[in-house]
């Protein structure tokens, strides 16, 4: 949350938009890293000193479960990518492992393939890109509440929640829905009351 402060509260454009791609290319990178499994996390921590250096560190502040649950998604990588393209179909892909996935990306991954990790990244990032390249402008004749829904520091507000979110999801499996209704309210743009009260009009009237 710290690290995505100044996506928020530095009002140069480009800055923004250089948070945005970096943070959708750190979340496709890890997965691309996790789906290669070329190199055990695992093996990492047992044979490198700054790996089991960071692990310790992690122990020590009480969050134990980060390589415990890097190591759960590890185990099942392989199972994941015997069908690569549309996945297994299945919700409980992962069955022949002793715990499920902790990553909700490769929860979909395994249940949908290529695919299903494409959409839901571009769920996440693309009412992001939406409110940082696209800002609505706010009509002259609205409500409060509707400039505040409008107002570009709130749409960047609610992009940082879901950038968030995002990273989250890399070791955690859960969406908290309202974020669902974020996503798409973030993905379309305002229409003009105005605009709409005209063409009723011309409609009634012919």
């Amino acid at each position: 949350m710290l690290c995505l402060l100044p996506f928020v509260l530095v009002d140069r454009a480009a800055f923004r938009r250089r948070v945005v791609v970096a943070l959708a290319l750190l979340v496709l990178c890890f997965a691309g890293f996790r789906l290669s499994n070329v190199v055990s996390l695992r093996w990492m921590v047992d044979n490198i000193t700054p790996a089991r250096e960071v692990a310790t560190f992690f122990a020590r502040i009480g969050r134990q479960s980060f390589s415990w649950r890097l190591a759960q998604d590890e185990r099942h990588v392989r199972t994941a990518l015997e069908k690569p393209i549309l996945g297994s179909g299945q919700w409980d892909w992962w069955r022949n492992g002793e715990n499920r996935p902790w990553g909700l990306w490769l929860l979909t991954y395994g249940m949908y393939g290529s695919v299903g990790l494409l959409a839901l990244e571009a769920m996440q990032f693309l009412p992001v890109a939406r409110a940082t390249w696209l800002p609505d402008g706010v009509p002259e004749e609205t409500t409060v509440a509707d400039q505040d829904a409008t107002d570009p520091d709130t749409r960047l507000a609610l992009g940082a929640v879901l950038l968030l979110a995002a990273i989250d999801n890399l070791l955690n499996s859960g969406m908290i829905l309202p974020l669902v209704l974020m996503i798409g309210g973030m993905s379309v743009r305002r229409a003009d009351r105005r605009y709409d009260v005209v063409q009723m009009d011309a409609t009634i009237g012919g």
